[in-house]
């Protein structure tokens, strides 16, 4: 069966933009990377649509709130301590990714992995085009949901003199900036916070990026205190990665699949169509830059993404 391999042309494509736009560093990841893949059969692609529609009704899968603290305390103590053994970056990406290969949606399609660790390669690119596009190169990020601190030392390694800081819910996860900070002297530090019961207490230094990173996603639609927060607290930007509910094109089966399959887990709902679009024209914030990415896993894009400030 034919092989592919997804190239510079692929990303350009994907991420709406010319090849030469795409920095030298992507392009560089990309030709790296074992991006190779192929098409499935008419019978294979019936296949995975008929797996989504089977675990979708099965009433098995997860619902993302609050009651799943366990599961990611435990999670980021896995990544703690193989951190804590390894010393090296890798042992920071969620072990979501370490898993057989599944097929992808990758622009309004299905396809075939031929490595196992091809999604977590689309992520990678993804994430550097993103810094090195959105970020700029001072002023300190803080990131809320940053669950073990991939995403942080992914900055780090681009702009290892800025101001770093990660919140999340989990315990396991404070613990992970320490030894970041012991082993790679980068200024990064780490507090425990709820999303869903935003401490007032926390304050932002001037000209503070927030990322975002799937983290709205497990906050279903008990994200607004959040946002009250972070418009009381004005940091320079905010910068947002989710599957995005309402940007699905429910007359496209693929695309209707990924919206059943994200009101099944729960996700992100509402952001959009009740924050998003409303704030900006009552002039409350600033939309920077929207954008849906038409790639993910095999149930759901993951890196669409907006760029807001507070007005």
């Amino acid at each position: 069966m034919k092989e592919y391999k997804l190239g510079v042309s692929d990303f350009a494509e994907l991420l709406s933009i010319s090849k030469g736009a795409l920095p030298n560093m992507c392009q560089r990841l990309i030709v790296d990377l074992d991006l190779r893949f192929r098409k499935p059969t008419k019978e294979e692609r019936d296949g995975i649509i008929r797996g989504i529609i089977e675990r979708i009704d099965s009433g098995s899968l997860a619902v993302a709130g609050p009651n799943r603290l366990s599961v990611w305390e435990d999670g980021w103590l896995e990544n703690l301590e193989e951190l804590k053994r390894t010393h090296t970056l890798d042992s920071l990406w969620p072990k979501y990714y370490d898993r057989d290969v599944f097929p992808v949606r990758w622009m309004g399609d299905y396809i075939i992995p031929l490595d196992e660790h091809f999604e977590l390669g689309i992520r990678k690119v993804f994430q550097l085009w993103l810094f090195l596009n959105f970020f700029g190169s001072h002023g300190p990020v803080h990131e809320f949901g940053c669950g073990p601190y991939h995403n942080l030392a992914g900055l780090a390694q681009l702009f290892p003199s800025r101001e770093y800081r990660g919140y999340d819910w989990a315990q396991s996860a404070s613990k992970i900036p320490e030894v970041l900070k012991r082993h790679f002297g980068w200024n990064m530090h780490g507090t425990v916070f709820d999303m869903f019961h935003p401490d007032d207490h926390v304050k932002f230094p001037e000209n503070t990026t927030i990322l975002l990173f799937s983290a709205f996603e497990q906050m279903g639609g008990e994200w607004m205190p959040f946002i009250d927060f972070l418009l009381e607290k004005k940091p320079a930007r905010v910068i947002h990665v989710d599957p995005m509910l309402e940007w699905y094109d429910r007359s496209s089966l693929i695309d209707y699949l990924a919206y059943r399959f994200h009101k099944a887990r729960g996700y992100l709902s509402g952001y959009v169509s009740e924050f998003l679009e409303p704030f900006e024209v009552n002039g409350t914030i600033k939309v920077i830059h929207t954008q849906r990415v038409k790639c993910g896993n095999t149930f759901q894009d993951g890196y669409s993404f907006d760029v807001w400030a507070p007005a």
